[in-house]
């Protein structure tokens, strides 16, 4: 697939999805799923370095769990 056919489905795509809504009412759905893409990416990126700070014995937020010492 080509940038521009990948373009043209994205378009058609988006064109399905909006329906008979006006342009002006459709942005209240799309800049919430802007939005909501948005946070899940920063909860992504921020559960990383938790993981990362949980893991590292040197980190003041180190936990060793252990399942047998629960």
């Amino acid at each position: 697939m080509t940038n521009q056919e990948f373009k043209d489905t994205l378009w058609e795509a988006a064109n399905a999805l909006r329906g008979a809504v006006s342009a002006a009412e459709y942005k209240y759905p799309v800049l919430g799923l802007i939005f909501l893409k948005y946070v899940s990416d920063l909860f992504e990126a921020q559960s990383d370095v938790i993981r990362q700070h949980l893991a590292n014995p040197k980190s003041n937020l180190y936990r060793n769990y252990s399942p047998l010492s629960a």
